[in-house]
């Protein structure tokens, strides 16, 4: 099975990622997310995940 080099996401779905239920105040949580948001961050900048701007 080939390898994916590189994925297309849309921002509506990346948003939904990054705000998917469950924020609260535990400070875990928080930085879970946050290394979470910072490994799409990471694939963004290596042109591995392309976000998707559809137009206005």
């Amino acid at each position: 099975m080939p390898m994916v080099s590189s994925v297309l996401i849309g921002l509506e779905t990346l948003l939904d990622l990054a705000l998917e239920p469950g924020w609260n105040n535990d400070y875990e949580d928080f930085d879970r997310r946050r290394a979470e948001i910072e490994q799409l961050h990471v694939l963004i900048e290596a042109d591995r995940l392309t976000v998707y701007f559809p137009p206005s």
